[in-house]
């Protein structure tokens, strides 16, 4: 009987002893994940609360869409002007990466509110100048399906072709070299709303022994296409200055 008591109480000594280690392990196991998500947290906090001290606001508007005020709000990177974020009625827009985006460092901006695609709802234009003469210019318009905000696609034709003039503006460049004894150039372009047509113009000019002489502008009309559902390049012409010199 004796040797099958001491054997019991060794048992139960044995039990308690793990009991007691496991019981310490957990405590200790518990503790190391409390910590581990307590800086996690501290991290990702610090995180959110440095993103958001880095950005600060450029530009905002409250615009009246079919009677209700939505208000739009430009953000740039403090540290790195090709970052930014546009915010509609505090929706953070998805900017496509092939965008001619206007966040992106410029200084002068304004919008305007009209039915470019002719289906009785207001979208968005968002023009925007860069530069401290605003001598670039670049436009992008928002839509709302079931009250998501959303980018949409304006024709990249219109902006500069590998660093040099669009297409259609080269083709009047070429055909005023030909004519005149001085090298013509474009050196920027602008944006315009005219009856709810986004209408680019590119100004161009020759140097003379006289200085800058404008010789012109290139227009060129961004229409929206419902067969296509999208903005198209659409008419364009050339509005030439009066000038002796020509």
């Amino acid at each position: 009987m004796l040797p099958l008591l001491i054997e019991k109480i060794e048992g139960e000594r044995f039990m308690k002893r793990n009991r007691m280690i496991i019981g310490k392990s957990f405590i200790a196991l518990s503790g190391m994940v409390f910590a581990g998500a307590f800086l996690c947290g501290c991290i990702s906090q610090k995180n959110e609360q440095k993103e958001q001290n880095d950005y600060e606001e450029i530009y905002t508007a409250k615009l009246d869409i079919e009677g209700n005020t939505i208000p739009l709000e430009v953000w740039t990177d403090k540290n790195m002007s090709t970052n930014g974020i546009i915010k509609i009625d505090g929706q953070e827009i998805a900017i496509p990466s092939e965008s001619e985006s206007i966040m992106l460092g410029y200084a002068h901006a304004e919008t305007k509110v009209c039915d470019f695609t002719g289906d009785g709802k207001e979208e968005i234009a968002l023009i925007a100048a860069g530069g401290a003469s605003g001598s670039v210019c670049a436009v992008q318009v928002f839509s709302n399906e079931n009250d998501n905000w959303f980018e949409m696609d304006i024709p990249s034709e219109i902006y500069d072709n590998d660093g040099n003039s669009p297409k259609f503006v080269q083709e009047k460049l070429d055909e005023l070299n030909e004519t005149t004894s001085f090298a013509v150039y474009n050196q920027y372009r602008g944006i315009s709303i005219e009856n709810e047509k986004i209408v680019v113009s590119y100004p161009l000019w020759a140097d003379t022994d006289h200085g800058a002489l404008e010789m012109g502008t290139v227009q060129k009309e961004i229409i929206y296409s419902p067969e296509e559902e999208k903005f198209v390049l659409g008419d364009g012409l050339f509005l030439p200055e009066t000038n002796e010199s020509n």
